[in-house]
């Protein structure tokens, strides 16, 4: 049976009393706002609710720091070969195909995938490659086949990589801007710019810019993901704030959960899984 309102008015008050009396008298006592935490409600259904939606905020971070696994990909690859006769492509088509392979890509794996046989003067000289044909046997289109970044222009790869990590270093700032501005007000400003960013780069791949004009918009999308991605410690210490000592372990755990959510693909399994961990968790 839950408390009458005035009644549990009058409580708090004697809290403070009490909370003055030991300070005076000099006793130990715990902090004042966990001692009204669990004379209030250290897990009831605010929190409940607030862990309920601020962990749906918590799922978008984990999905965006973690499909660059899948959208910049390098499958297995190799030299585009200069056919006349029929288009190259990863997958041998035929035995006299088969046989261009084999005189033109060299048998090496140091460089079978970077290098090419270049007929000059009737000699064979090994060349660097220009194009590239890949496997698509697991990914059809990623910005690593999209745009060439492999062997020699691999590098490129790593610096969108490093953007996003510098980025996330930003955690600094929006620590500043959480004590400035309020947690959810800061929360709610990298959700927002977190969206802005993905969509203006979504439509932006689709234009007709060039490559490399394509790659810089998206390193700089890359800086700015990681940034706003730093919301997720926000919502992790405003969660605690509102949570009592004894529960925040629970509460640093069912985060984890949504933020686990968010990496998990379509598996039935997986979702179960999730799910029975969080029961278990609860209970």
């Amino acid at each position: 049976m839950s408390m009458p309102r005035r009644s549990r008015g009058r409580s708090l008050v004697e809290l403070f009393q009490r909370t003055s009396s030991q300070e005076q008298t000099g006793l130990s006592t715990t902090s004042t706002i966990d001692q009204l935490l669990n004379e209030a409600g250290s897990f009831g259904l605010y929190q409940k609710i607030q862990f309920f939606l601020v962990g749906l905020l918590a799922v978008l971070p984990a999905m965006t720091a973690f499909n660059y696994v899948f959208i910049a990909a390098t499958p297995d690859h190799r030299c585009q070969l200069n056919l006349t006769n029929f288009t190259d492509t990863f997958q041998i088509q035929s035995p006299e195909h088969q046989r261009y392979v084999n005189e033109y890509i060299p048998l090496i794996p140091k460089y079978r995938k970077c290098y090419i046989y270049v007929n000059i003067s009737g000699d064979k000289i090994l060349n660097k490659c220009s194009n590239y044909v890949f496997d698509t046997t697991f990914y059809n289109t990623t910005i690593s086949t999209e745009w060439n970044l492999v062997c020699h222009d691999l590098h490129l790869k790593a610096i969108t990589q490093n953007a996003y990590i510098m980025g996330t270093s930003g955690s600094l700032l929006s620590g500043i801007m959480s004590d400035k501005l309020g947690r959810r007000t800061t929360m709610y400003s990298l959700i927002l710019l977190m969206v802005i960013v993905l969509n203006s780069t979504q439509l932006l791949m689709h234009s007709k810019m060039t490559d490399t004009k394509k790659l810089v918009i998206f390193t700089i999308s890359r800086f700015l993901t990681g940034f706003a991605q730093t919301t997720y410690s926000i919502t992790l210490v405003l969660l605690l704030e509102m949570t009592s000592a004894n529960r925040r372990v629970l509460a640093s755990n069912i985060l984890s959960y949504f933020y686990t959510l968010g990496m998990l693909k379509n598996s039935k399994f997986r979702l179960n899984l999730f799910f029975l961990l969080l029961v278990n968790q609860v209970s």
